[in-house]
């Protein structure tokens, strides 16, 4: 009898540990992109978008995209990107910062116009100040015509995350850019990249925090912050990632018609004072060529750079991302089982 009993105690310790972590795994999801998978396969299986329908996409820009080597926008911030790197395009349209709910950080930065289907419409601003390589990752994608017709599939208290090619039956972007921490916290209104567990493969699904996911500032690219629509971000139908795969319904109201890139009124004062800044600086460490070989003497510190290990959340990141503590935000591509959902966010990796 003893020896059952024991067994019987065992068996029962055993089901509540693993109770314990099933429950640790559903709350904070991250913000992942589960079908960017990793950077390797992403850019070693792209699809061919001029072989079927792939519309709305501009086929010569994607073509473009894959047949080109690597890019600057590959390329970390460390790498030395700055404001000058970015390829925004030109006789883009401008719109009134006056008019916006909250006022641009910068108004050299360019932003977004997102346009959902049911008529509203959020906007947000991308920091090409703070994280280049992020946003000149990003421009591209938006330009393309990629987000129209994808649909916010994660929804839950820390963010909503979109942009999964599974989800809407479209083919991935076929790219990916490398983690850029720019050092701006995850604060509400925040836009981020999801993706998997791997730092590096953020290719196209982003996040929108509702509320402030400091787990999220060393491990995510926080790119940009949304100046008006946060009360339409805040009423996307709750879908959160452990929903995939049910008989929850993706909300169409929400889901993304058109994506266009735009500047803000006065940005070229803004920009040229911006561009006559960052030369005067280079002119001035350019000055004195010895005082960087008496620098040298001296033992250079490293820099310490924060902890890239973003799995948001535990979610790793908003694309594929996992958000929260689930690592499952993204990770569900809807219908194909993906991972779109699985996106980690908050402690999802993601969001």
């Amino acid at each position: 009898m003893l020896r059952n009993h024991s067994h019987t105690m065992m068996s029962l310790m055993a089901l509540a540990a693993l109770t314990a972590v099933s429950l640790l795994g559903t709350g904070c999801n991250t913000p992942e992109d589960p079908a960017a998978s990793t950077k390797a396969e992403v850019e070693a299986d792209a699809p061919d978008y001029l072989a079927g329908d792939a519309e709305p996409y501009d086929h010569e820009m994607v073509r473009d995209i894959k047949n080109a080597r690597a890019r600057r926008s590959m390329a970390p911030a460390s790498s030395g990107l700055s404001f000058a790197d970015v390829a925004i395009p030109e006789d883009l349209d401008t719109i009134d910062p006056e008019t916006l709910d909250t006022q641009p950080t910068n108004l050299a930065n360019p932003a977004v116009i997102l346009d959902l289907q049911g008529g509203d419409r959020i906007i947000f601003e991308l920091y090409a100040d703070k994280a280049p390589a992020t946003v000149d990752h990003f421009i591209p994608i938006v330009e393309s015509g990629y987000y129209s017709g994808q649909y916010f599939h994660r929804s839950d208290d820390m963010c909503i995350q979109g942009g999964d090619s599974a989800v809407s039956g479209s083919q991935p972007w076929p790219r990916t850019v490398d983690l850029e921490v720019s050092g701006v916290p995850f604060d509400e209104g925040a836009v981020g990249m999801a993706r998997t567990q791997d730092p590096n493969s953020a290719s196209a699904q982003f996040f929108l925090t509702k509320t402030r996911s400091e787990h999220l500032d060393s491990a995510y690219a926080n790119f940009g912050h949304v100046l008006e629509g946060m009360d339409v971000a805040h009423a996307v139908p709750e879908r959160r990632l452990e929903m995939r795969g049910s008989d929850v319904p993706l909300d169409e109201n929400s889901r993304m018609s058109r994506a266009t890139l735009v500047r803000f009124e006065g940005y070229q004062e803004a920009e040229e004072a911006m561009l006559e800044e960052a030369e005067a600086g280079g002119d001035e460490g350019a000055e004195d060529p010895d005082a960087g070989a008496e620098a040298e003497g001296d033992s250079a510190t490293d820099h310490d750079h924060p902890a890239e290990e973003g799995h948001e959340g535990h979610d790793h990141g908003t694309e594929d991302g996992h958000e929260g503590h689930d690592h499952d935000a993204g990770d569900g591509h809807e219908g194909h089982d993906h991972g779109s959902e699985d996106d980690h966010a908050g402690h999802d990796h993601g969001a």
